[in-house]
């Protein structure tokens, strides 16, 4: 097969997704891939525009955008229509619902093969009510008709899809993956954080992600209230990220009386912050198969996560990190456990490292590139 020419849109170019598109581009340009990308401009990152140059790309498109369904989804779809216009595209890929959406109506009635990434369907979210969750069960329902193949990044999402009744061409489970672990330790992690790198008489808990109703830091800080003044060893837990939540969360710090023990870092660099943690949480009420976890993982944090965040492939057997319910009980029993028992997470961290490396940022880019061959050449039969 000659090299492939494939145009990649995402709308919401922020933490996980904005990475993953990036991770998968580069690595593909470099097997020969022409690769061009278009991007909504509302809610683009710092970070992933100041590394759209180094990438590779053949073009930049910036597109209009934004969470809510409105105008500028006509003008977006107009924009990606543009873009499609000389018929280069052997295939073009969606990811996240609203590029997805996008994406496969734009490809409505031309040429390229059609590829969707969920990143975690919005049907997953527990909180978005009965009517939104069939309004948008209906919308990818029929969506999925129009799709060659559907890339899940967990075998959760997968069973979710199924139950929703999504039913595309083809499907496969491709998971998220990292590259090698990154030379920052135990120092440059709580240099990152602001804490004495000389310090050990604290058990370090630490969150790293958005502060929105998805990533639920709600619950971590009614769980680690119950931890604080129960376990033997002394504990801090720091909060890494900026969001819409914000103010909330520093208004539950202090309703429940944690300012000394819990610290609001704000935006820091994540994988270089992720070694000064001794325990890693992640409470969110859904995701795909997140990042984050894995940059825990291969920085030998062991982890506490909830059912909601697709990560039996990671925690299942509890060996790396322990999965729970999603409930501050749950989460805060999890906690103790792991604060009080050193021994237990330095045999964690050993095997966190051993299962991060399991998901390489390789075999993710492989296995999409054949995928992408695969549904190219059954379009081109059609």
């Amino acid at each position: 097969m000659t090299n492939l020419h494939v145009l990649q849109i995402v709308e919401a170019t922020f933490a996980g997704v904005g990475r993953h598109v990036l991770d998968l581009s580069e690595g593909l340009v470099q097997r020969g891939v022409t690769v061009d990308l278009c991007y909504g401009m509302e809610r683009a990152e710092t970070a992933f525009l100041d590394r759209l140059p180094t990438v590779g790309l053949n073009r930049v498109i910036a597109m209009t955008g934004g969470r809510s369904i409105g105008r500028h989804d006509i003008d977006a779809w107009r924009t990606v229509r543009r873009a499609m216009s000389d018929g280069s595209y052997d295939l073009i890929h969606g990811h996240a619902s609203k590029a997805g959406a996008v994406a496969r109506l734009a490809a409505a009635g031309r040429q390229p093969a059609v590829v969707y990434t969920p990143n975690a369907l919005v049907t997953m979210s527990p909180d978005g009510g009965h009517s939104m969750r069939t309004a948008y069960g209906a919308l990818e329902r029929t969506l999925a008709r129009m799709t060659d193949a559907i890339i899940y990044v967990s075998p959760e999402e997968e069973a979710h899809a199924i139950e929703v009744g999504l039913r595309p061409r083809t499907s496969r489970i491709i998971p998220n993956g990292v590259g090698p672990e990154p030379t920052f330790d135990r120092v440059d992690g709580r240099n990152e954080l602001g804490l004495d790198p000389n310090t050990a008489d604290e058990v370090v808990i630490g969150f790293v992600g958005r502060l929105s109703a998805q990533k639920n830091v709600e619950l971590l800080l009614d769980a680690y209230a119950r931890v604080r003044d129960t376990t033997a060893n002394r504990s801090r837990l720091i909060v890494v990220g900026t969001g819409e939540e914000e103010n909330a969360v520093r208004s539950q710090v202090e309703r429940l009386d944690l300012t000394d023990h819990v610290t609001l870092a704000g935006y820091r660099n994540g994988a270089r912050a992720m070694p000064a943690f001794d325990v890693f949480a992640l409470p969110s009420r859904y995701e795909g198969f997140p990042y984050v976890l894995l940059e825990a993982l291969r920085a030998g944090v062991p982890c506490v996560a909830t059912t909601g965040c697709s990560a039996g492939l990671l925690l299942g057997d509890a060996r790396a990190g322990l999965l729970v319910a999603p409930t501050a009980t749950a989460f805060s029993e999890a906690l103790a456990r792991l604060i009080d028992a050193p021994e237990r997470r330095s045999a964690m961290a050993a095997a966190a490292r051993t299962r991060a490396a399991q998901f390489s940022v390789d075999e993710m880019i492989n296995a999409t590139h054949a995928l992408y061959q695969d549904v190219v050449a059954v379009a081109t039969k059609a």
